[in-house]
C-alpha cells in the first residue's frame, strides 16, 4: 500500500535538518541530510537539535559542529 503525503506531519526546516547544522561549515546537504562527520546520514537527535554536536556523538569520525 503506497504512502498518503497527506498522512505526514508539515515539514519545517527542523525536520529536513538541525538550525545548528545550517550553519556548520561540514554540513554537505541538507535534503539529504548529509555531512563530513554523518555522510550517510546525521543522526536524528542531531537534525532535531537534540544534541549540540560541540563534542563527540557516535560515529562522528572526530568532526564537529564548526561555524561556517
Amino acid at each position: 500500500m503506497p504512502l498518503d503525503p497527506s498522512s505526514l506531519p508539515p515539514l519545517d526546516h527542523r525536520a529536513l535538518v538541525g538550525t545548528g547544522c545550517l550553519e556548520c561549515k561540514h554540513l554537505i546537504d541538507f535534503i539529504e541530510r548529509t555531512c563530513e562527520a554523518f555522510p550517510g546520514g546525521i543522526p536524528f537527535e542531531i537534525i532535531q537539535d537534540g544534541f549540540q554536536h560541540l563534542t563527540c556523538f557516535p560515529g562522528d569520525h572526530g568532526i564537529h559542529f564548526e561555524k561556517v
